[in-house]
């Protein structure tokens, strides 16, 4: 039964999950990406090399006469592999913590782009691997380093949009199994491992590279012009729509990371006249700041999504204590009785439930026998269920008319709940002897099949427990279970479930089955109800708690 108004909020939903960086960190980069050229106004050259056709590859630097080169030019190769290897490591331990927090959250977006950003990392590696000498010599390496760049950005700006774009517009990515996503990685990765090194290769063995860099015109290096478009539309509209869609710091972080890839882009693109000259350098550090954002982003949804699911599995075990004690408060055995045959089940939706169900022994050998349906069924719900039983066990041992019983109950509950809760209660006394019946129902009906086929409704006499404090609540009409009768109560958990076309399960399921298996047990027809129940909703859970006793007249 759920609450007729707001609830408090479980303790999951009031831890807060940040998905946005602060605006200060926004700032930071921003300032990072401008000091290079505050520094340059003031005199500070980041230039390391002295471009010339002879020193372009490291490794020829390497082998070649003292006397051919100088530090500069020797330091300008260092300086490229230092940042560029820097920059594939970061992407390379991006990957790692997006598969770690994948294995956390089965968030499938994360490996995506993780992987997507170590994709465009293994060209970089290629192309500096190219460079010193260890795969192959390039043949021309004055235009090899920049137009390889220019490649580089804009395969790296491409699969930054091709790994959103799928989540962007709905594809159902996320209905692979985690096999079918480990298997598509695996081979993507392949393929772009091969893709990169087959691109590099064409071209450090090729001479004629196109030219990419013109000192003297306003655009210095066209070819960066085209990652600069890519990097602006997916900085200005793919992954802002994204992170809108998967808000995450990941996300989040990637939008930020766009930031010093543009600066870098327009640097190189409108300043960079020479290899190693200031505006290129910059640039190689731009692309390190833009490497570590996404990195920084990810480790701390890793660090909040692990701490998170640390609390829930330390709130889980807590619950399972609280499901083990109410599951104790019920009955473990069904009462033995001459002509008689009782049985109850109760099955909550969550780790602890509202619904319970109950015998009592009461005077002259009659036994009570409740039902009850506490108002949510959350902790607090299964707390409420643990009062009311109790307050039902002590008052019952002390008393015998079920009028005085249930209104008694009542006055209890009503002080201590001031009205926040209720429950419906079905409290019925049963002589085994001459098979009397007496009740006081609160909100909650119940019904005798009998063994004709004609069924009797036994109407509710008062409103929940709980909600009015005015006096006594009366019984029903008295009746008799007689030889073949059945006495079912039930929570509205039953006969609400829905089946997948939203249909509920219905009075006329819960008679019919139960008329079909009459002959049986009652734990046999509970059994039955609860088959029959499976079929009609399928694969869809229980939405309420469930509980079911049924009380048969066997003789």
């Amino acid at each position: 039964m759920q609450m007729p108004f707001d609830a408090d909020q479980p303790a999951y939903n009031l831890v807060h999950k940040p998905h946005k960086f602060s605006q200060w960190f926004v700032v930071v980069i921003v300032l990072l990406c401008v000091l290079p050229a505050v520094l340059n106004i003031f005199g500070v050259s980041f230039t390391s090399a002295i471009t010339d056709k002879r020193f372009g590859n490291l490794y020829w630097l390497e082998q070649a006469p003292a006397e051919n080169f100088s530090a500069p030019e020797l330091s300008g190769g260092y300086y490229l592999i230092f940042w560029e290897w820097t920059s594939f490591c970061t992407a390379f331990f991006t990957a790692i913590f997006a598969f770690a927090h994948y294995r956390v959250t089965r968030d499938f977006t994360t490996p995506i782009l993780g992987t997507a950003l170590l994709f465009s990392a293994m060209f970089d590696a290629f192309r500096i691997l190219s460079f010193t000498g260890l795969l192959y010599v390039p043949l021309d390496p004055i235009n090899f380093i920049p137009f390889t760049w220019a490649l580089s950005r804009m395969i790296n700006a491409s699969l930054l949009i091709a790994g959103c774009l799928p989540f962007i517009i709905g594809w159902p990515l996320k209905t692979r199994s985690e096999y079918q996503g480990a298997r598509f990685l695996a081979l993507s990765g392949i393929l772009f491992l091969l893709m990169s090194y087959s691109i590099n290769y064409i071209c450090a063995i090729n001479y004629y590279l196109p030219e990419s860099t013109f000192p003297k015109h306003l655009i210095s290096r066209p070819y960066d012009t085209f990652p600069l478009i890519f990097y602006l539309l997916a900085g200005g509209i793919i992954l802002p729509r994204f992170h809108q869609k998967y808000p995450s710091l990941f996300s989040h972080a990637l939008v930020i990371s766009v930031i010093p890839q543009v600066t870098a882009q327009v640097y190189l693109a409108f300043g960079s006249r020479a290899l190693f000259d200031n505006n290129f350098n910059i640039a190689l550090y731009l692309k390190l700041i833009s490497c570590l954002v996404p990195l920084a982003g990810l480790i701390l949804d890793y660090v909040s999504a692990y701490s998170s699911e640390v609390a829930l599995r330390t709130t889980q075990a807590k619950l399972q204590v609280a499901r083990d004690v109410q599951q104790g408060l019920l009955p473990q055995q069904s009462p033995q009785l001459d002509n008689f045959e009782i049985a109850g089940v109760s099955i909550p939706t969550d780790a602890a439930g509202g619904d319970y169900f109950d015998y009592i022994p009461m005077e002259n050998d009659s036994i009570g026998i409740v039902i009850a349906d506490v108002s949510g069924h959350d902790i607090s719900a299964s707390i409420l269920m643990a009062e009311t039983r109790a307050y039902l066990r002590a008052i019952a041992s002390a008393q015998a008319d079920v009028s005085s019983i249930i209104s008694s109950v009542n006055h209890y509950l009503a002080k201590d709940v001031q009205g926040r809760f209720f429950v419906t209660m079905f409290f019925a006394c049963l002589d085994p002897l001459s098979g009397r019946l007496q009740y006081a129902a609160s909100g909650h009906e119940s019904y005798i099949l009998r063994d004709d086929g004609s069924v009797l409704s036994l109407e509710s006499t008062s409103p929940p427990l709980g909600i009015l404090d005015d006096g006594v609540i009366a019984c029903g009409p008295e009746t008799a279970l007689n030889q073949g009768d059945i006495l079912l109560m039930y929570t509205d958990g039953l006969a609400e479930a829905l089946s997948p076309a939203r249909k509920q399960f219905g009075f006329a399921n819960i008679c019919s089955t139960i008329i079909k298996n009459k002959e049986r047990t009652a734990a046999e027809i509970i059994n039955a109800l609860r088959t029959k129940l499976a079929e009609h909703q399928q694969s869809i859970g229980l939405a309420d708690d469930l509980t079911i006793v049924i009380t048969k007249r066997t003789a």
